[in-house]
C-alpha cells in the first residue's frame, strides 16, 4: 500500500511539572477496509463507520493508558 489508511501522532509538553501527551489521529488518505464496505453498502454506512470510530477510540485509549503505564514505572 502506497499511502497510509491512518496517521496517528504523539505531543508531548510540560505543564505545571507534569507531562503532557496529546494523541491526534488522521484517518485516510488511503481507503480503508470499513471505509470501503460503507462506499459498497450505503444503507449500512453510518453504522459501519460508527463501528469503526469506537474501535479506534478503544485502541488510542489502549495505547495512551500503555504509554502512561510505562511511564510510571
Amino acid at each position: 500500500m502506497d499511502e497510509p489508511v491512518a496517521v496517528w501522532g504523539f505531543t508531548l509538553s510540560g505543564h505545571d511539572g507534569d507531562v503532557v501527551l496529546k494523541m491526534h489521529a488522521t484517518m485516510g488518505p488511503a481507503m480503508s477496509p470499513p471505509r470501503a464496505s460503507a462506499a459498497k453498502d450505503p444503507e449500512n454506512a453510518e453504522m459501519i463507520i460508527s463501528k469503526r470510530l469506537h474501535q479506534w477510540s478503544k485502541n488510542m485509549t489502549a495505547t495512551v493508558e500503555g504509554i502512561k503505564s510505562l511511564c510510571e514505572q
